[in-house]
């Protein structure tokens, strides 16, 4: 792992942070985006969001490991497909797909965090379960807070954004330094 883990852990709280504190203002935020460009905005700046994602990728790939392996090219062009077709499916709720972005980046500051104490495939496993934890959390606020709704619907979303990054990292990117069998200080945290 680069850089220090407090710096890490200081990017997940940030990003649950603004995931949270947008929870009051999300209604204002739907009926703006949706008056000025339309409801469809929300699925748009989701795919484009993917987009980027594979481009970082990409750009990872050639700039570190040279060429990807076509299993690696395989697995990850399934999970951006799954991906999009996933964020397609709520397109009578285009606001919804925007959970990918939100999860999926969380996904990916939590593998970033805890790769300073795990370096076997647990990694995932544990970024998923305390991604998933941060999605029902995220709902549960949302229970208490004026014009938001408590949904499961939600919470499976998240928990979906999280765990197919966590595939897509194991099985797709392959992270270097992962290896081994799940140890017990992993499943334990």
């Amino acid at each position: 792992p680069r850089g220090r883990e407090s710096a890490d852990w200081r990017w997940v709280g940030f990003w649950v942070a603004t995931i949270y504190l947008t929870i009051p203002l999300a209604r204002i935020i739907q009926e703006t985006v949706r008056d000025r460009a339309g409801k469809e905005a929300f699925l748009w700046i989701t795919f484009l969001a993917f987009a980027a994602a594979a481009a970082w990728i990409i750009r990872a790939f050639r700039r570190k490991q040279g060429n990807a392996r076509p299993v690696q090219i395989a697995v990850l062009a399934g999970m951006g497909g799954l991906f999009s077709w996933l964020a397609w499916s709520l397109r009578a709720n285009p606001e919804e797909s925007f959970h990918f972005v939100q999860y999926g980046m969380l996904s990916v500051l939590l593998f970033r965090a805890l790769r300073h104490r795990l370096s076997d495939p647990s990694i995932y496993l544990t970024a998923t379960l305390i991604g998933s934890a941060l999605g029902i959390l995220d709902e549960l606020i949302q229970w208490v807070v004026p014009r938001r709704y408590f949904d499961f619907r939600d919470i499976w979303i998240n928990a979906q954004a999280v765990g197919l990054v966590q595939i897509a990292l194991a099985a797709g990117i392959r992270p270097p330094g992962i290896r081994g069998r799940p140890t017990w200080t992993g499943l334990q945290l």
